[in-house]
């Protein structure tokens, strides 16, 4: 078009400004030549910006976005490819462990105040990975991966984490969502199975992305479970039953809401284990019993792991200030 065309013809007087470009580096500031260089600098910013926002609302900067955008974020085929308990998959694990014992030791001195920012820190970035990814899918994968949604395990406690950290009347059940994403996501993080399903390149976006969410979750998990001022109560142990069972309700829901032929999605694993042990026509009927058994019991598990990380790990401070063991 013919402003399309305009701006081309502005933005080639990046050449005929080369000379004062230069003028501008070696010269003083007092010169008449370093004004002169001066100015045309600010011309040619101001045309660049004017080039950029016209192809922006013309729709032709995508034409240089896109194709950047796509190559930097897709899948890298050949070459390495990522492997479970591989070299790579243990350089991720590693770091996880590392950013764990240096923000605990970080943390364990100071004031329930700095702690808690911390934590909501953690928090707020695994939120904000998993909405950016929605807005880069496009790019990374061609489109939106449905699979993504909230339905998964991790992703909901993503969310509810989240929502309820902020939502007085879902507060009583912010542990409890907190335990079990913990759970969840430190299972991913030993057997990321989406990331080898596709055979991504270790540092490939989809790898990168789905292994730090699920790290930034882990690191949030434990520092809650750790820190936080109430910790799980053993009176209390009811309401993880009570997510479990409403984690696999809402899996149901989304496997029917969003599959229009059989076999469809397979949130939360409820239609086939993820290891294709038990035969097709049976796991529908065993595998959300199933879930909601081996969740509840490896959370039982935890509420003793962690009643014993809190007495060793977690100094509280008392009311002059200075930090005891309890």
């Amino acid at each position: 078009s013919r402003g399309l065309d305009r701006a081309k013809h502005l933005f080639s007087l990046k050449v005929k400004m080369q000379p004062h470009l230069a003028s501008l580096v070696c010269c003083s500031e007092t010169t008449q030549s370093c004004r002169r260089a001066q100015l045309f600098c600010k011309i040619y910013l101001c045309l660049l910006a004017k080039k950029l926002t016209y192809g922006i609302i013309s729709g032709k900067g995508g034409d240089l976005l896109y194709p950047f955008l796509r190559d930097l974020l897709s899948d890298k085929k050949g070459g390495t490819v990522f492997t479970c308990f591989g070299p790579w998959h243990w350089c991720y694990i590693l770091l996880v462990a590392a950013a764990i014992t240096a923000t605990w030791r970080f943390l364990k001195n100071r004031s329930q105040n700095i702690r808690r920012k911390t934590v909501e820190f953690f928090l707020s970035a695994a939120f904000g990975l998993y909405i950016a990814d929605f807005f880069l899918m496009p790019f990374a994968y061609g489109s939106i991966d449905i699979e993504k949604l909230p339905f998964h395990i991790c992703t909901a406690m993503c969310v509810a984490c989240f929502v309820s950290r902020y939502t007085p009347r879902l507060g009583k059940y912010r542990l409890h969502f907190t335990l079990l994403g913990f759970l969840s996501n430190l299972v991913y993080l030993i057997y990321p199975a989406g990331v080898m399903w596709h055979q991504a390149h270790p540092l490939s976006y989809r790898a990168i992305q789905t292994l730090l969410f699920h790290g930034t979750m882990t690191i949030y998990g434990f520092l809650t479970l750790v820190f936080d001022e109430a910790g799980l109560q053993w009176g209390q142990f009811r309401r993880d039953l009570t997510v479990i069972a409403g984690m696999t309700l809402w899996a149901v829901f989304g496997n029917a809401l969003y599959t229009e032929n059989l076999p469809g999605y397979n949130w939360f694993f409820l239609l086939q284990d993820p290891f294709y042990i038990l035969p097709s026509h049976i796991a529908p009927f065993v595998m959300p019993i199933l879930n909601v058994v081996l969740f509840f019991a490896a959370e039982l598990l935890l509420y003793v792991l962690f009643g014993v990380l809190r007495k060793k790990l977690h100094p509280i401070p008392n009311s002059e200030g200075r930090e005891i063991r309890g």
